[in-house]
């Protein structure tokens, strides 16, 4: 089988990026023919350059014009493009995030299956923050030009299923996670501390990029806040790895400053995927207060690590009752108060809560495997071939 991962925004990086290597890489040491299309880019992407497997095939293509309107930019391949991508010859074209025009060439390009990953493009947040009439009149377009043509949609928790069915009702949906980036399960065998490293106060973390309001990074200053004056020394340090976005740095040390937290808040800025994993070992708690996120590869690094999380109702992981249910996982509202709470209690039971991340690891481990998850999507893709057939 010989399966085309689509998503033309590659090269630049970021979290779908990150997935689509993960998936790309599984699908490779699982025997199958992979590809992965993408539009060439020479600036420098988020998060560092993406691995390199090789069985994996980067067929960069070149556009012969683009046309912008606000965020959404279309670009055309070159009939040299065209033609490369067409004679890499893929058995199921597996498109990656939404509210992305360049979607639309696939089915001019290929006669083959399509699976669409919105990547949580269709969150009600995603619409009430801005730019709705554009996204509305997007969708419109899309009904016709690209949803139509496609067989199979993934979305990547439950949460994201009942949104792609709200907006899209009646389309065929797989539910499929995806598994760690910055973590491999194969190298997460160390267990979990039951003792802060230092002898000293507990040490929180957050990988993501500076969306101050997405990924509700006032919220967790602000809960990180109010938990170290109740808990003074059993908080040291919070720690926000990842690089700025729209400002959101110069905020966030506004925010800092405001609420006297100085050296306890750690601006580590960007770093490589690979470095991530420093940051995980060095922490105790991970924190991801997010108001709206499909799915993020770092609450998965974290959980596969062994650590202690308090995560965001609006985080679509929390959706699977595997990941809800387990007793070092702290489902909260994105709320400071609540956030503040749910430090407090891992403070108090911290042994206790450990000692339950050690017994559930194997489970978690399964749950995020890479080849569970690769064999997953080929079942899926084998059954849309055969229906085709």
């Amino acid at each position: 089988m010989r399966v085309l991962h689509w998503f033309p925004n590659y090269f630049h990086g970021g979290g779908v990026a990150n997935a689509v290597t993960g998936l790309a890489h599984a699908q490779a040491d699982e025997g199958i023919a992979v590809g992965i299309a993408a539009v060439n880019h020479e600036e420098s992407p988020m998060y560092g350059r993406q691995a390199v497997h090789a069985g994996v095939d980067l067929l960069g293509w070149k556009p012969s014009w683009s046309w912008r309107i606000g965020d959404l930019l279309i670009r055309k391949p070159t009939p040299e493009s065209a033609a490369m991508l067409r004679n890499w010859r893929p058995d199921v074209v597996h498109v990656h995030a939404e509210f992305a025009p360049d979607n639309i060439w696939v089915t001019r390009l290929f006669d083959c299956p399509l699976v669409l990953s919105f990547h949580g493009a269709l969150h009600p947040e995603v619409f009430r923050k801005g730019k709705s009439v554009r996204k509305q009149l997007y969708l419109r377009v899309a009904r016709r030009l690209l949803y139509q043509r496609v067989d199979l949609f993934h979305a990547l928790s439950p949460a994201e299923a009942a949104q792609i069915d709200a907006v899209l009702p009646g389309h065929a949906t797989i539910v499929i996670p995806i598994g760690p980036v910055a973590c491999p399960a194969t190298d997460a065998g160390g267990e979990p501390p039951t003792q802060p490293r230092t002898g000293r106060g507990l040490r929180v973390l957050y990988v993501g990029r500076l969306d101050r309001y997405t990924k509700g990074l006032d919220l967790l200053v602000a809960g990180f806040a109010m938990a170290k004056q109740a808990a003074g020394d059993g908080l040291e340090t919070l720690t926000l790895v990842g690089p700025d976005w729209r400002d959101g740095r110069h905020e966030i040390e506004e925010q800092v400053s405001a609420l006297g937290l100085g050296a306890s808040v750690i601006l580590a800025g960007g770093v490589p995927t690979s470095g991530v994993n420093r940051f995980l070992t060095d922490s105790d708690i991970y924190v991801q207060l997010s108001r709206h996120d499909a799915f993020p590869l770092s609450v998965v690094d974290a959980l596969v690590a062994g650590k202690p999380t308090v995560i965001s109702s609006a985080v679509g992981t929390t959706s699977y009752n595997e990941i809800s249910s387990l007793p070092h996982v702290l489902v909260v509202q994105p709320d400071i108060e609540e956030a503040a709470a749910a430090l407090m209690d891992l403070i108090a039971r911290y042994s206790e809560v450990t000692g339950a991340a050690r017994r559930a690891q194997e489970q978690v481990l399964e749950f995020f495997s890479w080849s569970r998850i690769a064999g997953c999507f080929v079942e899926a893709y084998q059954t849309l071939s055969r229906e085709v057939a």
